[in-house]
């Protein structure tokens, strides 16, 4: 199956993922309603639980988003050596890693 049509949707979801907060609000049941909300989280992320071999660069780049730990653990695992530390080299390996995910959640389900 032939995933790459949906790369436009990933790119969107990730621009548009860490300005809102999820909301999920379960059906009632009989007699309560049940409502679980995610916000952003308190304070700053450091690194100290990562590596000291980090890119500056890439470093740099995910510390200016909401949650810069995913953000370094995301991509470091996808990044080869001829990779230019940008933020839109960076951006394109997100949306790899969350299309090939994405395709092993598919094909587990199926």
């Amino acid at each position: 199956m032939d995933m790459k049509h949906l790369i436009p949707i990933f790119v969107i979801f990730f621009f548009f993922m860490p300005t809102t907060s999820a909301s999920v609000a379960l059906a009632p049941s009989s007699s309560n309603t049940q409502s679980f909300s995610f916000s952003k989280p308190q304070g700053d992320q450091t690194f100290f639980i990562l590596s000291n071999d980090v890119d500056p660069k890439l470093q740099s780049i995910c510390e200016e988003t909401d949650y810069p730990i995913e953000c370094l653990t995301t991509t470091i695992p996808f990044l080869d050596e001829n990779v230019a530390i940008i933020p839109v080299s960076i951006l394109k390996v997100e949306i790899d890693a969350t299309h090939n995910k994405t395709k092993e959640a598919i094909d587990k389900a199926y």
